[in-house]
């Protein structure tokens, strides 16, 4: 500080550093759940640049949709985005988008999840701390770790604002949401695993979508995939790699390319030129749409997922968004991590004020999430095998998106899930379902051929499957026990082992009266 005395510290119970999705949410929460809590929000970034950034994680899932609506009372915001129509996924094997095998819903699911324009959304999100929670934030300010808190011990935070002056915050618990700066990780001289692909992003002007590719003769592919189908994540798949298309609210587009770095030059790709003339060579209707567009700009990240060795520390330093845990984003699941290390958060927060917070409650937290992380970036196709397509590629993706509504639908539905994880680990029943879930994969990566092909022009609705309907309608509801929840993870897991058979039936060519196995061996 210049000229006199630095002021007295400021003690705070939370620091959260970082004022992105991810702290924003943390803090909302917080208010919401921990109102008598005091709370500092430090954000390097001014509000004028934080209006210009932009980030991915456009594309919500049901989870973080339902954290988002439940647990922060953000529906109102969500509407003024665009509501997704579920995934879609074109695969690879022929040229043509219109002759390639796709799997995609024909309406919109019956539990809503949204594309969210993040600078929009981010806005929204700051104006209602501000606005309903009196919450100030500390914008354009550089905040430095003096000390890590030892024992009851406070964390040292040191804040120097625009004009150079600096002071001395405290706090119980530090919250690390400065994304790959990693505050709290770079003053340990650390940093978390990178694991995974890269990425290559971009923003367009106005509405980019696949009615408007193909050719005359391709009308009537044209009509299935016009709007409002355009409003699912649309991922165009192929050897190692694949590419978003991302309608946002605003009449903006996101598009991006991710892979391996064994499938993908990345070299060439980090310039906008580069991943312009990638698309031309290997999506060449896609590009031929870019011919004359207004590209609003250019991100890339080289390793985009990573895997800390914890995220919630027993010095009460805990790493959010991109300073934690970053999966794969084959199927949107960064939001809905941060949305998890939240609540978590939450029932840590309340235990640590009643005295009761252990590491054992620590590392059931962190097994969870960092279980869960890294299953959706080691394991999701096409990481895994970049040789797959066809059968084995249409299976995984099935297996995947169906073990997702059995397993992880009930987990997140059901309002005391968190409290259960962190007082007592997961369920017999989760524990069981996920350990069918990883004997599936293994099943489908060692029992069907990376170059089975699929008939062209053909499509599959996941909820046309015999049965996956019901499932879809019967997890993603609210759950009012413990024991209601573990009933149904139970009755998924009776679905997902006959599923697995009707694979095992497909690939061998048997004959059935199975009805999942029929309907299969009718699209395949």
């Amino acid at each position: 500080m210049t000229g006199g005395a630095e002021p007295q510290a400021q003690h705070v119970d939370v620091a959260i550093c970082g004022a992105g999705v991810a702290g924003l949410s943390a803090a909302i929460l917080l208010r919401r759940r921990h109102p008598d809590l005091t709370l500092a929000i430090f954000e390097t970034r001014t509000e004028e640049t934080l209006r210009e950034d932009f980030k991915v994680g456009e594309s919500l899932t049901e989870y973080s949709t339902l954290f988002f609506q439940r647990d922060l009372g953000l529906a109102e915001v969500l509407e003024r985005q665009i509501r997704k129509m579920g995934l879609r996924f074109v695969l690879p094997g022929v040229e043509r988008l219109a002759h390639r095998f796709e799997i995609g819903p024909d309406d919109f699911e019956p539990v809503p999840s949204y594309q969210i324009n993040r600078r929009r959304f981010d806005g929204d999100l700051r104006e209602i701390l501000r606005s309903t929670y009196d919450q100030p934030l500390s914008l354009g300010e550089q905040v430095m770790l003096k000390a890590r808190g030892s024992g009851d011990g406070p964390h040292v935070l040191r804040v120097m604002n625009r004009e150079g002056i600096s002071r001395t915050v405290t706090a119980r618990w530090l919250i690390d949401a400065t994304g790959r700066s990693r505050l709290a990780l770079r003053s340990a001289g650390q940093a978390p695993s990178p694991t995974g692909g890269g990425s290559v992003w971009f923003r367009v002007d106005g509405r980019i979508s696949l009615d408007e590719m193909g050719s005359r003769e391709d009308s009537e592919w044209r009509r299935r995939v016009a709007w409002p189908a355009g409003a699912s994540t649309t991922h165009l798949m192929g050897p190692g790699r694949w590419v978003w298309i991302i309608p946002l609210a605003g009449d903006v587009t996101s598009l991006g390319i991710v892979g391996s770095h064994a499938a993908l030059p990345f070299r060439d790709l980090v310039t906008l030129d580069g991943a312009l003339a990638w698309l031309a060579e290997n999506e060449p209707e896609l590009s031929a749409r870019l011919a004359g567009a207004t590209i609003l700009d250019f991100r890339r990240i080289l390793h985009y997922s990573q895997h800390p060795d914890r995220v919630f520390h027993d010095d009460r330093v805990v790493l959010i968004g991109d300073s934690g845990p970053f999966p794969d984003p084959m199927f949107s699941p960064g939001i809905d991590l941060i949305g998890q290390s939240c609540l978590m958060l939450s029932v840590l927060l309340d235990l640590d004020r009643r005295g009761t917070l252990d590491e054992a409650a620590l590392e059931r937290c962190n097994m969870l999430l960092l279980s869960q992380n890294m299953a959706a970036t080691v394991l999701p196709p096409p990481m895994s095998s970049p040789q797959a397509r066809g059968r084995k590629l249409a299976m995984r993706l099935i297996w995947e998106t169906v073990g997702s509504w059995a397993l992880s639908a009930p987990q997140r539905f059901f309002p005391g899930y968190y409290e259960q994880v962190c007082r007592h680990g997961l369920s017999r029943a989760a524990q069981s379902a996920s350990a069918l879930l990883q004997r599936g994969r293994h099943w489908i990566e060692t029992h069907v051929p990376d170059d089975v092909p699929l008939p062209a022009g053909s499509r599959l609705v996941l909820h046309d499957i015999p049965g996956v309907g019901d499932l879809y309608v019967d997890s993603l509801r609210p759950y009012g026990s413990l024991e209601e929840m573990e009933a149904q993870i139970r009755a998924n897991a009776t679905f997902l082992e006959k599923l697995l058979q009707a694979f095992a039936t497909l690939q061998a060519g048997e004959a059935t009266e199975c009805a999942v196995a029929s309907y299969l061996s009718y699209r395949f």
